[in-house]
């Protein structure tokens, strides 16, 4: 999923966020397949491996005040 930073969101509030969940244990990293930011900040790209939408859905709501999320 591609996902753009909400304007006001910082580089550093996205690496906290993330240590963040890491430590709840929310991040789930058997299924990211790959996290990627652009090295310039403001975008990136996860990929999540699921067939479960609401497990999606749970995962992405974390990151929901930060980042936009763009299904394709």
């Amino acid at each position: 999923m591609p996902f753009p930073l909400h304007q006001n969101t910082r580089a550093d509030d996205m690496r906290r966020r993330v240590l963040e969940q890491y430590e709840a244990g929310t991040n789930k990293p058997d299924k990211i397949h790959g996290w990627y930011n652009l090295a310039g900040g403001g975008s990136g790209l996860l990929l999540i491996d699921t067939d479960d939408p609401h497990e999606l859905t749970d995962f992405l709501q974390l990151y929901m005040d930060l980042v936009s999320w763009v299904e394709r």
